[in-house]
């Protein structure tokens, strides 16, 4: 276009799309190299140290998008029960969750409704989230962002990754943050290998035991602690079932748990009693309002819920072990958390 020596012909273009897009092209292909690297390593790690990759791996994954805290939900393999797994959190942030939480059921069914979609959630804050989701305590008050990503892929749905952020402020968008998804293959896949090698080992710790005739009691102490690996969360206890008794077993004899569970009688007055004479499991979901044996079902206080499971001989049918799955939440096999009085003892 011409124009007179006393004019100026300006043409100006906007690239902020194209820019973004060169950004985002960008990001997405560092964090497919972080994402390839996580993979390396948690393939070639050892079975026993998976967990702590895991918690590494997460770590990476919040740094990038500058999150404060990633977690993993575990699902229970009945659907049943969700747990926190794995945790992560900026160091300043720690606190407010621990390993083996149990996570509310109600807002998990709220997310994967929309799994079957996009595969991840993503919201700015509580105020972006319709009331089913803040009812059930998806996201905190003081979270400006959390990211859900599901764990596992078609039918098999294991539990949900999760990015949220408190002190920084998270993406304006979830463009790079649905790449999250590549990771979460990574860690189902590593989870499913460590549970899978984990059961085999302490199968074989529990035949190897009973192969070299050591006691009954050093094999049911490792059968226990099998039993513990897969429980998140539980204190897992074996009895045995005597004559007209119950014998915890245990490594400290002296153990006080021993003598209140040697106390209980062998009948329908407690859940353990029940179970031996019943030869059927005994669900008590809340030890404080269960009608049926007025607070005689668990060891301490702190502990809310059990599940007795019997173990029955194949030849006449008599029971002749009980596992104990202690929880201190109601309805749940949950470990309390650091304060509880009362550790696992494997």
């Amino acid at each position: 276009m011409p124009a007179s020596s006393h004019e100026v012909l300006c043409i100006v273009r906007d690239i902020t799309d194209r820019h973004r897009a060169e950004q985002a092209l960008a990001e997405q292909v560092a964090f497919e190299a972080l994402v390839t690297a996580i993979s390396t390593r948690l393939i070639s790690c050892a079975p026993g140290a998976l967990d702590a990759a895991i918690v590494a791996g997460l770590g990476e994954i919040a740094g990038f998008f500058a999150a404060d805290t990633a977690f993993i939900d575990e699902l229970s393999a009945d659907g049943g029960t969700l747990h926190l797994s794995h945790l992560w959190t900026r160091p300043g942030h720690e606190g407010g969750r621990w390993r083996g939480q149990r996570v509310d059921l109600a807002g998990f069914g709220w997310l994967t409704a929309r799994f079957e979609r996009t595969g991840h959630v993503f919201a700015r804050g509580p105020r972006h989230l319709p009331p089913e989701a803040t009812e059930t305590s998806l996201v905190g008050a003081d979270d400006l962002g959390v990211l859900w990503v599901r764990l596992g892929a078609g039918g098999d749905l294991a539990g949900v990754v999760g990015l949220t952020w408190t002190s920084h402020e998270p993406p304006a968008t979830d463009e790079v943050l649905g790449l999250v998804r590549f990771a979460a293959d990574a860690f189902h896949g590593a989870i499913r290998r460590r549970s899978v090698a984990l059961l085999a080992e302490g199968q074989a710790e529990v035949f190897e035991a009973i192969a070299r005739s050591e006691p009954v009691a050093t094999a049911l102490l490792g059968a226990g602690q099998l039993l513990a690996r897969h429980t998140l969360g539980a204190t897992v206890l074996v009895i045995t079932v005597g004559e007209d008794r119950l014998d915890l077993v245990a490594e400290d004899v002296d153990d006080p748990w021993v003598s209140w569970f040697a106390e209980r009688p062998l009948d329908l007055a407690n859940p353990y009693g029940q179970a031996v004479v019943t030869g059927e499991p005994v669900v008590v979901a809340d030890a404080l309002s269960d009608p049926r044996f007025g607070g005689d079902a668990v060891p301490e206080p702190s502990f809310r819920s059990v599940s007795v499971l019997p173990v029955r001989s194949p030849r006449d049918g008599r029971t002749l072990a009980l596992i104990a799955l202690l929880g201190a939440e109601p309805a749940a096999t949950t470990r309390a958390p650091a304060c509880a009085t009362r550790p696992s003892p494997w």
